[in-house]
């Protein structure tokens, strides 16, 4: 690639993730306004703290901890806010992984 292509073609992907993101962010705000707070019902606990395990797995790394779960097999399924839920795990997650790591 010659020096001058480059510039162009992270703008181009710049421009492209932001508007991406832009369509997200009005989707969930429309999302939001059909669904009150802490009204979600039977959100999955284990699916919940699954995906905070992934998005938190770089971090982890980082620190250089290994995180094992033992999610239960069976669970039943909840009410309440999935955000705040994922918030509380996360904020668990980050303290033990601040504990120990290096």
């Amino acid at each position: 690639m010659a020096g001058g292509t480059v510039v162009p073609s992270v703008l181009f992907n710049f421009w492209a993730v932001a508007s991406v993101a832009r369509s997200l962010c009005q989707l969930f705000e429309a999302s939001a306004k059909f669904t009150p707070r802490g009204t979600e019902i039977g959100l999955n606990l284990n699916a919940a703290t699954q995906e905070v395990i992934a998005l938190s797995s770089s971090d982890l790394q980082r620190n250089r901890v290994t995180l094992k779960s033992e999610l239960a097999d069976v669970l039943p399924p909840v009410n309440g806010d999935r955000v705040q839920l994922q918030q509380v795990i996360l904020n668990l997650v980050r303290n033990a992984s601040d504990a120990m790591g290096w």
